[in-house]
């Protein structure tokens, strides 16, 4: 770092540590959310978005910790803003691993959305790991090294090829979730208006992810002596909570509304609205099945009727309507 600016290093760092915090409450509020509508849900979901939270929360106190030990507790002590504090390589290591959690989320969402393709996700996976492998290894070198000078220096290789990696997954999971999203009822263009298509494309399937690791790749390269990449770096844990988050609501809202259009028609009703098939409302005639699950049902639909699509916009079938059996689809 041939120049030193306050602003353009630790400036820009405790924007990107303020931001975060704001993204924090909205995780914090999508978590609640959540709870409050997981009555169905399967125990190691649950498991999941405790943990997401809680690492996010140790992040958020984490990131709190260094911005306020170089920006207060060495105050006019430009020498010591230099150095590299354990803070800062904790906190790398708890959004590499918040990635990890969530990337596996998706991919197996991915091996759910498309009939088993075990190929596709496992080479999905290897690229996870590969990120999650590398992006520890930064956070643990970092140690190594007192000064950001150096540490900019000697693991100038590992930062870039965990950024790549980084953009490269969350791309390809984007693509793939997105192409699922664009062939279901979510993304019916005459209906949906454009802020869900958005919603759908940028929170819920992660684009923003890959687009911020791309944009951190940009900064750290064209912009060596700036913080602007450390600032950046630090949304990536609350964008991936929030995609997760963002998922697991959206699936919770879809069985919640169709819970209280049953609950409307004297809760024993033998029918079941699924949103927007192809862009109407069908109607489904439902009874009791013991021992059968919804997967091993939908097969003996009429080949006329796209029903995985019901699959796509839920995402869980086999929880929300396992032991139901579908007889008679009509639209409403």
């Amino acid at each position: 770092m041939t120049s030193f600016s306050l602003e353009g290093t630790f400036g820009v760092v405790l924007i990107g540590v303020l931001t975060s915090s704001i993204l924090y409450g909205f995780t914090t509020f999508q978590s609640l959310a959540y709870f409050r509508n997981a009555h169905q849900e399967p125990w190691h979901i649950k498991v999941l978005v405790f943990l997401v939270w809680t690492l996010d929360t140790v992040h958020v106190a984490i990131s709190g910790q260094f911005i306020y030990s170089y920006l207060i507790s060495h105050h006019a002590n430009f020498l010591s803003l230099l150095v590299v504090e354990w803070s800062v390589n904790v906190a790398v290591g708890l959004t590499v691993i918040i990635k990890l959690l969530v990337g596996l989320f998706f991919i197996n969402r991915i091996r759910f959305l498309g009939n088993n393709n075990y190929v596709f996700c496992l080479a999905l996976l290897v690229c996870e790991l590969s990120h999650f492998s590398v992006g520890m290894a930064v956070s643990i070198t970092s140690f190594r090294y007192e000064f950001f000078t150096t540490l900019q220096e000697k693991a100038k290789g590992l930062i870039m090829a965990g950024l790549i990696l980084g953009a490269v997954t969350d791309s390809i999971i984007t693509f793939t979730l997105c192409n699922y999203s664009r062939r279901s009822a979510i993304m019916d263009k005459w209906n949906d208006s454009w802020p869900a298509v958005v919603s759908v494309f940028i929170v819920h399937n992660g684009a923003i992810t890959g687009m911020t690791d791309i944009i951190c790749l940009i900064l750290f390269l064209v912009f060596p002596n700036s913080f602007a990449y450390v600032a950046l770096y630090q949304l990536l844990s609350k964008f991936y909570a929030n995609s997760l988050l963002a998922t697991l609501n959206s699936k919770a809202d879809i069985v919640a509304s169709e819970s209280s259009w049953d609950a409307s028609h004297g809760g024993n009703s033998i029918f079941r609205r699924i949103p927007r098939i192809g862009g109407k409302s069908i109607r489904v005639e439902r009874h009791d099945m013991k021992g059968q699950t919804m997967r091993s049902v939908l097969g003996k639909l009429p080949a006329t009727v796209d029903v995985s699509l019901a699959e796509r916009i839920t995402g869980r079938w086999e929880t929300v309507v396992k032991k139901e059996q579908l007889r008679e689809i009509s639209y409403a």
